[in-house]
């Protein structure tokens, strides 16, 4: 009897090459069955890549136009009288025309700017929108500008700057209830030095009204929220300062300093 060819053995290797044939073929069968849908897909991510960069660059460029902006202005801003600086002159001679016309410009240039922009630097414009008003002692128009920055700063740690100016006109003004209620939302709204800061100026702020109480009830809140704090001594100073009785030598009636812009 002649010999039957004997069929040869499978080997490991050759098992693996049908295995990785046949995952081949599965794919090429999903790739020609679903190529449409893969260009639709594909064509999707790539519009929202191109969509998401040509937003990221409009508020990039935003920005940049706004702080542009307000560098524009600060090249026309008339410089403050070096005297002033030492206490020994005015800061702007308002008696001169030229120097008035030129600062309600560069006031007004900054207000255009925030009203335009976009980003941090429109809450700067605020800010220095009211400074202007105030070198020209226009006190309603400083406020306005600073409560737009206050306005605009959102939760963030921009709106501790203008707030703070904001809170120190209203209270020079007698609109002791409104500046503390500014005080408060920052104090709340803050985190961290800046929120501690608040809450101090509030306290101080509730002193200068001669109202010990609530400066009692200001100074135990930041010791609750504040536990680790380096001013706990000043905030103890405070409640002590507020506490203790009247200065006879100080008209009755007369409060206490208020809080000052930084």
């Amino acid at each position: 009897m002649a010999n039957e060819p004997r069929e040869a053995p499978v080997t490991p290797s050759d098992h693996q090459a049908d295995v990785l044939f046949r995952v081949q073929m599965k794919v090429a069968d999903i790739a020609l069955g679903y190529w449409k849908q893969g260009l639709i897909a594909l064509a999707v991510v790539l519009a929202l890549a191109l969509t998401v960069g040509l937003v990221s660059n409009h508020i990039r460029d935003s920005r940049r136009a706004t702080s542009a902006a307000v560098a524009r202005v600060d090249a026309e801003v008339p410089p403050m009288d070096p005297g002033s600086f030492y206490g020994l002159s005015p800061a702007d001679d308002l008696s001169d025309p030229e120097r008035v016309a030129a600062l309600e410009k560069a006031a007004r240039g900054y207000e255009a700017a925030a009203r335009d922009g976009t980003g941090p630097a429109v809450v700067e414009a605020w800010v220095r929108a009211g400074e202007t008003w105030q070198r020209l002692e226009r006190t309603d128009e400083a406020i306005q500008a600073f409560q737009e920055g206050y306005e605009r700063g959102g939760k963030a740690i921009y709106r501790y700057a203008p707030g703070n100016r904001l809170a120190v006109l209203l209270a020079d003004a007698g609109r002791h209830e409104e500046a503390e209620a500014i005080y408060r939302k920052m104090a709340t709204g803050l985190d961290g030095y800046l929120a501690e800061q608040a809450l101090m100026d509030l306290m101080a702020l509730q002193a200068a009204s001669g109202r010990a109480e609530a400066v009692k009830r200001s100074a135990a809140e930041f010791r609750a929220r504040f536990t680790k704090s380096p001013r706990l001594p000043q905030v103890a100073a405070l409640e002590a300062q507020a506490s203790a009785p009247a200065d006879p030598a100080q008209a009755p009636g007369t409060p206490a300093p208020a809080p000052s812009a930084p």
